[in-house]
């Protein structure tokens, strides 16, 4: 009788530690395979960039959206560029999700800016101490306009 309850016991014990393994091989599995929030899941979000000021002190601007639409508004119109594959821009909404809380603004006669989610960012062509990563993303921005 004695050997039967230590066999039920050893039984339950492998039993719980299978289970436990288990356990953890699904947590495992199932936050390797959940994906981060993007910025770039929204596609009602934009990335807005690009300048003004001078003698005229016309402001162009572009607008990037979630879903891939490029538009180009020059006082108040709005004319749509081009549609680009989600993929191919997935890596500006993750750059603009880093400068979403960003705080500049220092326009010049001549200024460029970036806008995300409401938040403007705004410099001078002369501007030594702004982010890095801004001049980045409003350099790789510039690029799908070609």
């Amino acid at each position: 009788m004695k050997s039967r309850t230590c066999v039920s016991i050893d039984y339950v014990g492998s039993i719980i530690k299978f289970m436990i393994k288990l356990f953890l091989i699904l947590l495992v599995f199932v936050f390797s395979c959940s994906s981060s929030k993007n910025i770039n899941n929204d596609e009602n979000l934009t990335i807005a960039f690009g300048n003004g000021g001078g003698f005229v002190g016309i402001e162009s601007k572009y607008y990037l959206k979630g879903d891939g639409t490029l538009s180009k508004i020059i006082n108040k119109d709005t004319t749509i560029l081009k549609q680009i594959p989600k993929e191919s821009i997935a890596h500006f909404f993750n750059e603009a999700e880093v400068l979403k809380d960003y705080k500049y603004f220092k326009p010049e006669n001549i200024y460029q800016f970036i806008e995300i989610n409401n938040n403007r960012i705004v410099w001078g062509f002369n501007t030594n101490d702004l982010n890095n990563s801004v001049i980045t993303l409003y350099n790789n921005l510039k690029t799908i306009i070609k």
